[in-house]
């Protein structure tokens, strides 16, 4: 990568993705540099537990997206159920009602497409468990970009098909588990 300095982390998850973010948010430093931007798969239906869930887990102020919130360092942002996630600038969150990519709205893909355009190379994306191929095309853009690129190791997962199919596109993503995350992070932040 020939970034100087990451301005931002975009993750996606689907099934399983629950028990992989509760490893990994534990790790994350509470004074990380750059904000994270997070698509789990979820029910459009029913209540918006998730975020409570998060904050319970993570250093870091975990929110629920609005569309043009501002950006904010040391903040993690989710994409409410049956919303579209998108970066509108470096410093603007955007929300969208279209149609759902790969039956998912919420969708990896359209978050990691609008992360790509805005930070490029300075942007990290991880694709996490799940099923289906949601975030592939996404991690490609990222790849593209000359942004870094990570799976989760599908044999770590009992849902591995997105990291997988994630992995089909960018061969030369990265894969790490759940347990060694912080450690890759830090080597990463520090470089």
């Amino acid at each position: 990568m020939k970034s100087s300095a990451i301005q931002a982390l975009v993750m996606g998850a689907s099934a399983g993705g629950i028990e992989a973010l509760s490893t990994i948010l534990p790790q994350l430093p509470a004074d990380l540099p750059f904000p994270i931007f997070l698509v789990q798969h979820q029910k459009e239906t029913g209540k918006h537990y998730l975020c409570s869930i998060l904050n319970k887990l993570c250093p870091l102020l975990v929110v629920e997206a609005e569309d043009k919130m501002p950006i904010q360092t040391g903040h993690l942002y989710l994409a409410p159920p049956g919303y579209h996630l998108l970066i509108e600038s470096a410093d603007q969150i955007a929300l969208s009602r279209d149609e759902p990519v790969h039956y998912c709205r919420p969708s990896v893909d359209i978050l990691f497409e609008s992360a790509a355009d805005i930070f490029q190379s300075q942007l990290i994306g991880i694709v996490l468990s799940g099923m289906g191929q949601d975030g592939a095309e996404g991690l490609l853009e990222i790849n593209q970009a000359g942004g870094l690129c990570a799976i989760q190791k599908p044999e770590s997962t009992p849902y591995s098909s997105m990291p997988e199919a994630a992995l089909r596109k960018v061969p030369t993503a990265q894969r790490i588990s759940p347990e060694s995350f912080a450690l890759w992070l830090n080597d990463i932040v520090s470089a």
